[in-house]
């Protein structure tokens, strides 16, 4: 099976890396987290190189940008892994992918697109036409769409929390941040989410997981967590949309 990296800056638990790596460990692939938390790249490409990864991945927000292009390179150079690139900075500027060092980028959702190229890259096959990525060839970028459908959210499997466990600030942490849905219905002229729900065509982008299965991953987040929870935070955009909703949760 498909091995997967995800690399980080920063010392917080991405819902969507959780929730890629959680789907991806379903269908028998092997994913790990590395975090370059105290800028020692050097560090970062031994762990790498010792995990052997088939593909590497970085969730990228504007501010990390620079960070992921440099490692990435890295990446690519050192390792000979594929490297994939997502997130709201690359939907917003797919054209990364003519930096050095990049391989493939995620325009939409991650969980279906990485499912697709994992399986690919297991079996040896071409993976250049899958929805939801643009894929750089030897004959150029190809742009695929994004896919029909936006993820199911109760179909998809509890939020891998375990991944970052390895790493004490998380494991001994009283504090888990969770995510009981995405989007959000508001225009606000300061933000990406107008921009992301025009992208994704319009008001069905905002979904929330319904009240039992929203339950069920606290529940379920709470009983594994090796240290005893105090304290949730909801990282949601906004945390209900409709009051019905909120009176059954």
């Amino acid at each position: 099976m498909a091995r997967v990296a995800f690399c980080q800056d920063m010392m917080v638990e991405y819902t969507g890396i959780m929730s890629m790596s959680a789907a991806l460990k379903q269908a028998g692939h092997a994913v790990d987290v590395f975090i370059d938390a105290n800028d020692d790249e050097d560090r970062l490409l031994r762990d790498l190189a010792a995990f052997r990864p088939d593909v590497v991945g970085f969730s990228v927000l504007t501010p990390t940008a620079p960070w992921a292009l440099r490692i990435a390179r890295r990446v690519h150079s050192e390792l000979g892994a594929a490297t994939i690139l997502g997130n709201v900075h690359v939907i917003m500027t797919p054209e990364i992918i003519e930096n050095e060092g990049v391989d493939i980028v995620c325009v939409g959702e991650g969980e279906f697109p990485m499912l697709a190229l994992c399986a690919a890259i297991d079996a040896g096959t071409d993976y250049s036409q899958i929805r939801g990525l643009w894929v750089k060839t030897a004959a150029g970028v190809v742009k695929n769409p994004i896919p029909d459908d936006l993820a199911d959210l109760d179909a998809l499997p509890f939020h891998d929390r375990q991944i970052y466990n390895k790493y004490a600030f998380f494991r001994h942490s009283h504090y888990l941040r969770l995510v009981l849905g995405r989007g959000c219905p508001f225009h606000c002229t300061f933000c990406t989410n107008p921009v992301l729900a025009k992208y994704y065509g319009g008001s069905r982008y905002v979904r929330k997981l319904t009240p039992e299965r929203a339950v069920a991953e606290i529940e379920h987040t709470v009983k594994n967590h090796p240290t005893r929870v105090k304290h949730i935070f909801f990282v949601d955009e906004v945390m209900w949309v409709r009051n019905d909703w909120l009176r059954e949760f």
